[in-house]
C-alpha cells in the first residue's frame, strides 16, 4: 500500500458542519445542577431558558423532564408546587446538598479530564508547529 492509501484524507474525518459540534450527553445532569444552583430556584421552562444560555440549545422537553426527574429520585433535586401568580402551577426546583456534593464530584472530574485535554492540545500545537517547518 501506498502512503496515501494509509493516511486519511482530513476531509473525510472532519465532521461536515461544524457548527453543530456535539455535546456530551452527559453534561446534561451536572449543567442543570449548576443552573440551578446558581438561579436558585427554577421551573422547567425557565431552567431551558437558562440551559439554553449554556449552549444546550437543542433540548427535548422530555429530556429534560425526566433528567428533573431522576435527580429528584436520586436526591439531588427537591421540588414543589408554586401555586402563586396568575398562571398555571408550576413546579419549582432547588439543589439538596447531595446535588451539591455531586456537583463538586463532577468539578474535580473536570478538572482532572482538562489537564488531560491541556497535554492533548499541547501536542497537537506542538506537532503542527514541528511538522510546518519541515
Amino acid at each position: 500500500m501506498s502512503e496515501t492509501e494509509d493516511t486519511p484524507e482530513p476531509e473525510r474525518l472532519a465532521p461536515q458542519n461544524q457548527e453543530s459540534l456535539p455535546t456530551p450527553s452527559s453534561w446534561l445532569e451536572p449543567a442543570v445542577l449548576l443552573t440551578v444552583l446558581v438561579e436558585l430556584n427554577l421551573y422547567g421552562y425557565r431552567l431551558m431558558d437558562q440551559l439554553a444560555r449554556l449552549g444546550f440549545e437543542a433540548i427535548n422537553p422530555g429530556t429534560l423532564y425526566r433528567t428533573l426527574r431522576r435527580l429528584e429520585h436520586n436526591g439531588a433535586l427537591r421540588s414543589h408546587w408554586e401555586t402563586t401568580g396568575d398562571g398555571p402551577a408550576r413546579r419549582v426546583y432547588s439543589l439538596t446538598q447531595v446535588g451539591e456534593a455531586y456537583l463538586d464530584w463532577y468539578i474535580e472530574a473536570l478538572k482532572q479530564h482538562q489537564q488531560v485535554m491541556n497535554t492533548f492540545f499541547m501536542l497537537y500545537t506542538t506537532g503542527r508547529q514541528r511538522r510546518a517547518k519541515e
